[in-house]
């Protein structure tokens, strides 16, 4: 499938990107598995945005929840051997 966006290409802003919520969710969906510990001192909380999904739908975009994501990834890398509990 192709999507020809022209004009209707979603607008993208750059930002950083906190890894500490990430890992807190794998380690409560997968405990078994080995991660970093999480040192949270001195690292201050990402602000929350709401953005509109308005334009992504009208394009046929569709989300996952990142809980939904990061589970299914890690799934599928055990079944290949990937990873170790």
């Amino acid at each position: 499938m192709v999507l020809n966006l022209k004009n209707d290409a979603l607008e993208l802003t750059a930002g950083n990107y906190i890894s500490i919520d990430a890992l807190k969710i794998l380690k409560e969906l997968h405990p078994s598995l080995s991660s970093p510990e999480i040192c949270e001192q001195g690292i201050p909380s990402a602000p929350e945005y709401q953005v509109s999904q308005e334009k992504a739908k009208s394009l046929g975009v569709s989300f996952l929840p990142l809980e939904v994501s990061l589970r299914d990834t890690v799934e599928c890398l055990n079944e290949k051997g990937f990873l170790r509990a």
